[in-house]
């Protein structure tokens, strides 16, 4: 690059480049080379024993194993499928429940979303905490050219159309392995590209490697991405898969009983983009990819086969791409299956890997995720990645659960990795803390992704505190508002030193704003905590102070008598229109009386740009607490057979592409 800028400035200077298209040559070349780290600023995911990545972190922290037996109210929902009774079935990592969605919230009718895959319906709840923990709620991400890439084994997708005895045409769309990722852009019109990735067990880290590839060659601005595992019911205790399976469903990865894996469900999400441009745009950058590559064992042993030599090649390519010292490295999430096979290869791979650049013994710690949750095959990646992005997080190392002796097979004290088998400290070294993260598919396909931790001084000014704060929480229901305002008001009793500025700068513009609406003017987070602990206990009829503000509207094309808080389209455009000229009018003057004004305004149902309160100022996204979704059973009412009736509304005219329902009465 050096020899690049040499040769621009010797053109300005012998006159034979002219200074503006050599500043532009400069500018695309500075902008180039930044674009090889991806921030990730946004993350969600549900794991088994944890809804949140909160308790997911919690449970690691804690050494918690939730392998666990299936739970009782899904076996009653998929019994009839089964060819067994449930104590013929293998223990596993398992969600509580993949029964519920907010059809209200995505607009999506109770009817279709009984048809709809729970895999689709759980990316699109999950997709949107992701983009509101990223402070892209709301409007913001909608119709950007934002990619969409989810990795998930196919024959993990679940069954679901068999719990039905009759067919209905909108099982199409909400069956397709397809729709995966294009329910979640159709939703929020996003214009990338949108895909599902299958590469087995190395779906998920293959999806987050294409997510990059196509960020660096400028396909997309920003990305969704990640994985989803669920399985319609356990596995059978004597199944094909026997020679893999843990005998007592534990998987203890490198150890000397290890005899086997146990399947896990989960689900997980991130969003990237560029790190020069997640730091332009004040994003909390949570870590930072370094670099990564992928490849595949060609013609080993077996299809099916783990190979070190490849398993090598991988990890070596990664740090290259990375362009890191490789005893930097600190910690490795390794695939770690717990397989009497795969084990001691992993090993060998790393070993062999390190050894090319250092004879340094045991000066990286390894880790697998699966010895708590289980192998979650297709999300496996992701909820590898998210372990390592919280531990960067929280600098601390996390317990790989079931290690009591190693693997005969390894010699650990030959090696330069050491199985991290306590809670311990993330000591920095001389470099920022920097991580490998492992994942090999049974197709042979193997990934390794390189993450750092991020430093935020190093990105970012301190941001400027305001005297008249506002802050906003707002739903769709009055539930969830007040659910959303307890988890506000629990989130500031733990996170006492959040800039308040950069908390009200995301709440307003990185949030959607709906029929429901709380607005708080204050001067400080001890001052909004208050306002908020008066709501959490007393509600919203006793709102005494003048700078708190709720109100609900709804929108209608006649306005009745009989009706409060109804508001037409027209008289909600005047009184949108009137509250953003109100803005311009407080940037100049700064009266509280005319921000009140805003405010009341607002939550009787005007459309404000928050954005533009924030101009000036130096503002950066924060990490706040996600929309609480209301929890609505979507499932078979009745129980199939696992053959459909496939005479479906044959007599249509030809002018109509399908029967959605029979009736109004079926939405």
């Amino acid at each position: 690059m050096k020899l690049v800028q040499r040769y621009i400035y010797k053109q300005v200077s012998e006159q034979k480049l002219a200074k503006e298209d050599a500043k532009l040559m400069l500018q695309e070349l500075h902008n180039s080379s930044r674009d090889k780290d991806f921030a990730i600023i946004g993350m969600a995911g549900k794991m088994p024993g944890a809804d949140d990545l909160k308790q997911y972190w919690v449970n690691l922290c804690g050494s918690k194993s939730n392998i666990n037996e299936f739970p009782n109210n899904r076996w009653e929902d998929c019994a009839p499928l089964a060819s067994g009774k449930k104590a013929d079935y293998r223990k596993g990592g398992y969600l509580e429940e993949i029964d519920k969605f907010d059809t209200e919230f995505f607009n999506i009718s109770p009817q279709e979303a009984k048809y709809m895959n729970p895999m689709q319906r759980l990316l699109l709840q999950t997709s949107y905490e992701a983009i509101e923990d990223a402070g892209y709620g709301g409007e913001r991400i909608y119709g950007s050219n934002a990619g969409v890439y989810i990795g998930v084994e196919s024959t993990s997708i679940l069954n679901y159309n068999q719990l039905f005895s009759k067919s209905d045409s909108m099982m199409f769309t909400g069956s397709m392995n397809g729709i995966l990722a294009s329910r979640i852009s159709f939703h929020y019109n996003l214009k990338g590209p949108s895909m599902v990735i299958d590469t087995a067990c190395s779906s998920s880290l293959t999806a987050i490697i294409m997510a990059c590839q196509a960020l660096e060659s400028n396909q997309c601005d920003l990305a969704i991405v990640g994985g989803i595992c669920l399985n319609l019911l356990p596995s059978l205790k004597k199944n094909i898969l026997d020679m893999v399976e843990s005998g007592d469903d534990l998987i203890r990865a490198f150890d000397q009983n290890a005899n086997g894996t146990s399947w896990g469900e989960a689900v997980g999400l991130i969003v990237i983009k560029p790190l020069w441009k997640a730091i332009k745009d004040g994003d909390s950058v949570q870590a930072v990819i370094k670099g990564w590559a992928i490849n595949n064992d060609g013609a080993s042993n077996g299809i099916t086969a783990p190979d070190a030599k490849a398993q090598e090649a991988v990890i070596v390519d990664a740090w290259k791409n990375a362009e890191i010292n490789p005893e930097s490295i600190q910690y490795i999430e390794t695939h770690g299956t717990g397989t009497i096979l795969g084990d001691p290869i992993e090993i060998k791979g790393i070993t062999n890997a390190f050894q090319r650049f250092t004879e340094k013994k045991q000066f990286c710690a390894i880790g697998s995720v699966k010895t708590n949750i289980g192998h979650t095959v297709g999300a496996s990646g992701i909820v590898s990645l998210i372990k390592v992005v919280l531990m960067l997080k929280h600098k601390k190392m996390v317990a790989s659960l079931n290690f009591s002796k190693p693997n005969k097979f390894i010699q650990f004290i030959e090696s330069p990795v050491f199985v991290n088998d306590i809670l311990r400290d993330w000591e920095k070294g001389q470099e920022a803390r920097r991580a490998g993260i492992s994942s090999f598919g049974f197709s042979g396909t193997n990934c390794h992704i390189i993450v750092e931790e991020a430093i935020q001084a190093k990105y970012a000014d301190k941001t400027l505190q305001e005297e008249q704060n506002v802050f906003i929480v707002s739903a769709k229901n009055k539930d969830s508002i007040k659910e959303l305002i307890q988890k506000y008001y629990y989130f500031f009793l733990e996170n006492s030193n959040i800039n308040l500025a950069d908390v009200c700068y995301t709440a307003n513009t990185g949030r959607g704003h709906y029929n429901f609406r709380l607005v708080i003017i204050c001067e400080s987070l001890v001052d909004l905590v208050e306002k908020l602990k008066h709501i959490v206990t007393k509600g919203f009829d006793k709102i005494l102070s003048n700078e708190v503000f709720y109100g609900e509207h709804n929108v209608v094309s006649i306005r009745t008598d009989n009706k409060k808080n109804e508001i037409t389209e027209q008289e909600k455009n005047k009184l949108s229109e009137n509250a953003n000229t109100k803005i311009i009018e407080y940037l100049k003057k700064n009266d509280i009386e005319v921000l009140k004004e805003i405010c009341q305004k607002y939550v009787n149902g005007a459309d404000v740009k928050w954005i533009e309160m924030y101009r000036n100022l130096n503002c950066k996204k924060v990490n706040l607490p996600t929309y609480p979704f209301r929890k609505i059973r979507c499932w078979s009412d009745k129980s199939g057979t696992g053959k459909l009736d496939n005479n479906i509304r044959e007599n249509i005219h030809p002018l109509l592409d399908y029967c959605v329902v029979d009736s109004i009465y079926n939405t």
